[in-house]
């Protein structure tokens, strides 16, 4: 199904000819004059984009809320929609993105990295979709993939850059401490059995029998 999926979506990228590259920013294309990257000021005017887009605010705000199986009711509803204006309009970049986010959220992270992919096949200069395919590598543990994307973001000095950096060093800090914590508790389990084994000892008895 992941393989259709996939086929259907390059498919439709090479019927596409209003989203190639180089085209400007009244296409809905997230670079200047220059080249350079940029990110996205709003979404395209499809409406079961539209559709998608409120579906996905609305998870947004229950999934703050910690009302997890409301916001994944509403991120279902708008994967839909964006299936729905993907068939009807060709490949676009900003719906790819939302797909990637979208299936992110619903834990279909393969899905969610296919999205991402071909949203830069469409547009290699979008932004937002190298911040959140950093995000994506780093919730699968693929930093070293996480650190490509960072390089990238990198170039342009933007708040995407800074925020993926953030993420990338809280991540790596918390390993840390698991790492430590997952030391002390070891430690910790063999505060009796050394106690013991001492006591042992200066009563001159076995204390083989500990280590079994």
């Amino acid at each position: 199904m992941k393989f259709l999926i996939f086929v259907l979506l390059i498919f439709s990228i090479f019927l596409t000819n209003s989203h190639s590259i180089g085209t400007n920013e009244k296409a809905g294309h997230a670079t200047n004059k220059d080249g350079e990257l940029m990110k996205r000021k709003g979404p395209p005017p499809a409406s079961k984009f539209r559709l998608a887009y409120k579906e996905y605010e609305r998870a947004a705000k229950l999934d703050k809320k910690g009302k997890v199986e409301k916001a994944k009711l509403k991120y279902k509803k708008a994967l839909n929609f964006l299936l729905e204006s993907n068939a009807e309009n060709g490949a676009n970049p900003d719906t790819l993105y939302y797909l990637g986010l979208v299936s992110a959220k619903l834990d279909e992270h393969e899905n969610a990295e296919i999205y991402y992919l071909l949203g830069l096949e469409v547009e290699p200069k979008y932004i937002n979709i190298y911040k959140d395919l950093g995000i994506l590598y780093l919730t699968t543990n693929r930093k070293s993939e996480a650190l490509e994307k960072l390089k990238i973001l990198k170039s342009c000095n933007s708040e995407e850059y800074t925020d993926l950096k953030k993420l990338i060093n809280k991540k790596t800090s918390d390993n840390s401490k698991k790492r430590g914590s997952s030391k002390k508790i070891e430690i910790i389990s063999l505060a009796p059995m050394i106690s013991e084994a001492m006591k042992r000892i200066a009563n001159a008895t076995s204390v083989s029998s500990l280590f079994k």
